[in-house]
């Protein structure tokens, strides 16, 4: 496994997934900066696989650890988070009878398929269960968190187009409407901009940051605000409690909170909804399900998608922990997956 300590969500997936495989008896090799004084070329990483000679070759968001290709040997798996660079291009990748493509997100599988794949497998977030899980020890504080960066530099502020989307995307979100890709794409169109703007940018700055203020504005318990950019957002500023480091910092913060907003756009099961239950909060989450996979978790979740909807659950007390959300999507669960994908391929 290759990875970068440059980056700042993926390096943690690579990292995590290769706990769980040493946990479960495998050799693994994580080729990844030591030190914050360090910067891998590829050439590193390229030389420690030829040195290590792996069966098994796992990536995140990158299609190949080699331009040219592995060795038909080797497995080659990639996980799909983000869209990335060449998915956004339509690169054309090899396929090879030992390549395993998983997509964490159903919106990235037209991408991976105008690259030349056709056979996508689902896979979450995931989570780490040793760091993420209920603190019985812990003293649970009747308050709401929110743990994320603020979206404001998605928007364009020269932009006058982009800003007569956001209204339209805001004024749709403030009535409680589902925001379809078919709405998108008919906002899209009126204020001629491209849809993948429209899509990955403004529409995660309206859930988000709308959401957030949102909770600042009406919360009948406290609330405390973690991330970057809130600062600058007048209606948050004084619930902003800072920067947290992902990992046993982050875990602490939910595992001594009673609930935590989970504010993603068109995903329910991300990997903000699998720490926040795996830590026993109870995940306020905006309701997306008619844009995200199954399992929907009906029955587990406080659903919002008005301002009102937030306020009634806290104030009613609503909802419960679910730390099951958490164990579904343990990295373990994903390493077992990855090697029942190869075994049946031997």
């Amino acid at each position: 496994m290759a990875a970068s300590r440059l980056t700042t969500v993926m390096q943690y997936g690579s990292k995590n997934l290769a706990k769980a495989f040493e946990s479960l008896g495998h050799i693994v090799v994580l080729s990844i900066e030591e030190n914050e004084m360090e910067q891998l070329h590829d050439s590193v990483h390229f030389k420690r696989l030829f040195e290590f000679e792996p069966d098994i070759v796992v990536q995140v968001n990158k299609s190949s650890i080699l331009e040219g290709g592995l060795p038909e040997s080797i497995f080659n798996v990639v996980w799909w988070q983000d869209p990335m660079p060449e998915l956004l291009e339509g690169k054309q990748f090899k396929n090879r009878d030992r390549d395993i493509t998983f997509s964490a997100i159903q919106q990235l599988d037209p991408l991976l398929e105008n690259c030349g794949v056709s056979k996508i497998q689902r896979q979450g977030f995931c989570v780490d269960t040793d760091i993420f899980f209920d603190d019985q020890n812990a003293t649970r504080e009747n308050k709401i968190v929110f743990v994320g960066h603020s979206y404001i530099d998605h928007i364009d502020e020269n932009n006058a187009s982009a800003l007569l989307a956001l209204q339209d995307i805001k004024a749709e979100f403030e009535q409680g409407k589902s925001l379809t890709p078919d709405l998108l794409r008919k906002i899209a169109v009126i204020r001629d901009l491209p849809f993948e703007y429209v899509f990955w940018k403004i529409l995660h700055y309206v859930v988000r940051d709308i959401s957030v203020e949102w909770i600042c504005e009406i919360s009948p318990i406290p609330v405390e605000i973690y991330g970057r950019n809130w600062e600058h957002n007048s209606n948050v500023r004084r619930f902003f409690k800072g920067e947290v480091e992902h990992g046993e910092d982050l875990a602490k913060i939910y595992q001594t909170s009673r609930y935590a907003l989970v504010a993603h756009p068109f995903e329910i099961n991300s990997q903000r909804l699998a720490e926040v239950g795996a830590s026993g909060a109870i995940p306020i989450t905006y309701d997306c399900r008619h844009s995200s996979h199954l399992p929907h978790w009906d029955l587990e979740l406080c659903f919002y998608k008005t301002k009102k909807d937030i306020f009634n659950i806290l104030r009613a007390q609503e909802g419960q922990a679910t730390p099951a959300i958490g164990h579904y999507y343990s990295y373990r669960n994903f390493a077992e997956r990855i090697i029942q994908n190869v075994s049946s391929k031997l």
